[in-house]
């Protein structure tokens, strides 16, 4: 604990102490023992402006506010520390490099609390703040920073950028500059599904941090390989390191360290880990920031879904995109949504899937459930069985392809039970079917995971009778043929397509209109369409 003792030091002392060298101190103090430096919070800030206001050095004072928002920052105080860093910008208006740098960390914290506008546009005006003459520390701060917050909103070759920044960092030999972008592009390659090059970096990551030395960070790479991991196998992080993430106030990590617990807890059949795990998820996103409240319930929906304890109740929609940090608890909601939910829900998920995220996102970190996966059970809730196969079959090769093989073994099983559950088996050959179901199967129970609960949550998709909001209930047979009449289908077509006979097909389409208000095919398909379900 040298440098915290040092703190000590001089928070004790009379004499002056140059605001650099106090400034490092403190950041120092706070990677070696955050939870015993956060009960120094507003003196050493205080200390640090009393030095500020006399000091004769550029941006003094700007300087200062930024290390009090770090301060912040490490406790999770996001909305203060983006007021403590608006604070100096007032107070760097002559200081070009402050400027940059102070908003650079501005637009990192709104990016974190779930902010993607002002986080852009915050982030723009940093790089464009850069003064022609800045020292090498600063430009790279400027940029590391800008970088993280790329890499949160998904922008467009941000790990090209990210990968690009690290090494210049590397090269300056600001190795803790690097270990913090590090673990932002660990995720978002991840995310894009690039689960070798997340690998690597993850890795690396480890052995940056254990030579810093930087507890902290250490974790964040740990989680990572757990995580990474848990795509292949089962894992089983230990829960020693929990503690590490409370003693060194590593908030992210203990949110993705318990997101991977209840994914293994769910897999393995669990149920009442799983919701344990759930709670303790809800009491960590109350501690993290206001942009983490999209979350709420989701993980205790998923796990509520795929156990069948009691129907979903339908969950909000996130009002704007989120950063990778919360990309979990969508996929989560997502499929809970499809297993559980109502169909009106699940056409607003699949709409948001596809129209408000970005197509880059593939999955996330610590709940690698793949968004094609759960796309085509959404689809299946709809009765869109057509398209739910073909999502169901691309998900299964992507996931094959980049190695996320308990994944690729659920969608089998998954698809398999589509096709035999459902109308449309004569899609692909029955045996292709059985094969799939036998493949994806024998590959869970070889790791130890029952394949039947996954088997059970796609075919409920089909059996739940849902009911619109405002409207009577469609059942699934009914949201079927209502779906092909809207492809123009004749009833003798969707009778064949469907194995029943015309006859049959009509009364399902009375009963459509009936139950929508509506008089004929034509009304009943603008109303479906607008409703999401066609």
């Amino acid at each position: 604990m040298e440098y915290l003792k040092r703190l000590h030091d001089v928070l004790e002392a009379d004499q002056r102490v140059e605001l650099s060298e106090y400034i490092d101190i403190v950041r120092r103090a706070i990677r070696e023992a955050p939870a015993d430096a956060r009960e120094l919070l507003q003196v050493t800030y205080e200390r640090g402006l009393q030095e500020a206001y006399s000091s004769p050095a550029d941006g003094a004072l700007a300087k200062v506010a930024l290390m009090g928002a770090t301060q912040l920052n490490v406790v999770g105080e996001h909305a203060g520390a983006i007021a403590r860093l608006e604070q100096a910008l007032q107070m760097a208006t002559d200081d070009p490099s402050s400027r940059a740098e102070i908003l650079a960390e501005k637009a990192f914290y709104e990016a974190l609390s779930a902010d993607p506008s002002s986080a852009a546009t915050t982030q723009a005006e940093a790089l464009a703040a850069i003064p022609d003459e800045i020292d090498r520390e600063t430009s790279l701060s400027v940029e590391t920073t800008a970088a993280m917050v790329s890499l949160l909103l998904f922008e467009p070759d941000a790990t090209e950028s990210a990968a690009a920044v690290t090494s210049r960092t590397r090269s300056n030999e600001f190795d803790w500059m690097a270990s913090a972008l590090m673990v932002y592009l660990v995720s978002a390659l991840a995310s894009s599904s690039d689960a070798s090059q997340a690998t690597a970096w993850a890795d690396a990551l480890h052995g940056y941090a254990a030579s810093l030395p930087h507890e902290a960070r250490e974790l964040d790479a740990t989680v990572a390989q757990f995580a990474l991991s848990a795509r292949r196998r089962l894992v089983d992080p230990p829960t020693e390191l929990r503690e590490v993430g409370v003693r060194t106030l590593n908030s992210i990590a203990c949110w993705r360290l318990e997101i991977l617990r209840l994914y293994e807890s769910a897999i393995r059949g669990d149920a009442t880990e799983a919701l344990r795990s759930a709670d303790e998820l809800e009491e960590l996103r109350a501690e993290l920031n206001d942009g983490f409240t999209i979350l709420r319930g989701g993980f205790r929906a998923f796990v509520e879904a795929y156990f069948e304890a009691t129907p979903v109740v339908d969950l909000q929609l996130p009002p704007q995109v989120p950063s990778i940090l919360m990309l979990s608890g969508v996929l989560a909601s997502a499929e809970a949504v499809a297993i559980g939910g109502s169909q009106s829900a699940a056409a607003d998920w699949l709409r948001w899937l596809q129209n408000d995220l970005s197509p880059r996102v593939a999955t996330s970190l610590e709940w690698p459930a793949c968004r094609l996966r759960v796309e085509g059970l959404l689809l299946l809730r709809l009765g869109r069985e057509r398209e739910a196969v073909t999502r169901m079959q691309d998900s299964i090769a992507c996931c094959e392809e980049r190695g996320d093989l308990v994944q690729a073994a659920i969608g089998q099983v998954q698809l398999s039970e589509a096709l035999m559950r459902g109308t449309t088996a004569s899609m692909l050959p029955a045996t292709h079917a059985r094969s799939l179901a036998q493949a994806g199967s024998e590959r869970l129970r070889a790791i130890g995971i029952d394949p039947i609960p996954f088997a059970y949550a796609a075919s409920r998709t089909f059996l739940r009778e849902e009911q619109m909001p405002e409207r009577g209930g469609l059942t699934p047979r009914e949201a079927q043929v209502l779906g092909r009449l809207a492809r123009g289908l004749t009833y003798r077509e969707i009778g064949s397509d469907l194995g029943i006979n015309s006859r049959t097909v009509g009364v399902h389409a009375s009963h459509c209109y009936e139950k929508l208000g509506v008089r004929n095919r034509v009304e009943a398909v603008k109303l479906a369409q607008d409703l999401g379900i066609v």
